[in-house]
């Protein structure tokens, strides 16, 4: 029955998304960055954890070893999206753009 329940709420979450405005607070500038960045930030939240546990083996409260690892995620996240994913975005669109004036030149 929950995963009944979990099926029925993503659906009905899926069609108000679709016919409703999105909340004003997902347009503030914090959330429109975790936006650009997240998926960077899921790629490296669980490196970050792992070498915070190896590094701080039990030493530390649990709230600040989580604590350390969102701010450092985060670093790390906005990094490798300036350093990585935006210049293999880059290079994708120009690729896309001369295929695409390739295919006009022999039309």
């Amino acid at each position: 029955i929950v995963r009944t329940f979990f099926q029925a709420f993503a659906y009905a979450s899926l069609f108000l998304g679709i016919h409703l405005a999105p909340p004003a607070w997902l347009s503030a500038s914090p959330m429109r960055f975790l936006g650009k960045i997240s998926y960077s930030l899921y790629l490296w939240h669980w490196l970050v954890l792992i070498a915070l546990e190896k590094l701080l083996p039990g030493s530390s409260p649990p709230s600040l070893l989580y604590s350390l690892m969102v701010g450092i995620s985060l670093i790390v996240a906005q990094l490798s999206f300036q350093c990585i994913e935006q210049p293999m975005l880059r290079q994708g669109q120009r690729l896309l753009q001369r295929r695409a004036e390739l295919r006009l030149a022999h039309s």
